[in-house]
């Protein structure tokens, strides 16, 4: 499952456009979404042409959030009776702090590594704080790094 800081890192031209011998690379809609809402219009363009060059597979979110651009209706699947989300959420709040206003970006991030978590999948990301919430939780975690 590979974050959106990936094809930033793919765009800046600090990681180099991604082999996939061997490997399935996943998205859900919340990482393309994450891309298009990128204000400066370059920017924007580098980050979904990346996204068009990987052409990662496209899976449902693992919980639907309302308010969450890839995480809504017909896009993301009903949440189980477990809290796994929020729990993750939670020690996320706690290892990487931010201000109210970038909520949303910590609960796009606990989708993305919920539904890598569920599916089994390695997440792929530069965020240290989201590999350690992965690992803590039971999943795997590499940074973009390793896929080089």
């Amino acid at each position: 499952m590979l974050d959106t800081n990936v094809f930033s890192r793919v765009c800046d031209g600090m990681l180099p456009l991604l082999n996939k011998t061997g490997r399935r690379f996943l998205v859900t809609r919340v990482q393309a979404d994450e891309c298009r809402a990128t204000c400066d219009p370059v920017r924007r363009a580098g980050l979904l042409q990346a996204i068009e060059e990987i052409a990662p597979e496209l899976c449902q979110a693992a919980s639907f959030c309302l308010d969450i651009e890839g995480a809504g209706f017909d896009q993301a699947e009903v949440g189980d009776d477990t809290n796994q989300f929020d729990a993750m959420l939670t020690r996320l709040k706690v290892l990487d702090p931010k201000p109210p206003r970038k909520d949303k970006n910590q609960i796009r991030d606990i989708v993305i590594a919920e539904t890598a978590l569920k599916l089994g999948a390695t997440l792929v990301s530069d965020d240290v704080a989201l590999r350690a919430i992965m690992t803590e939780f039971g999943g795997a975690a590499v940074a973009s790094e390793y896929l080089a």
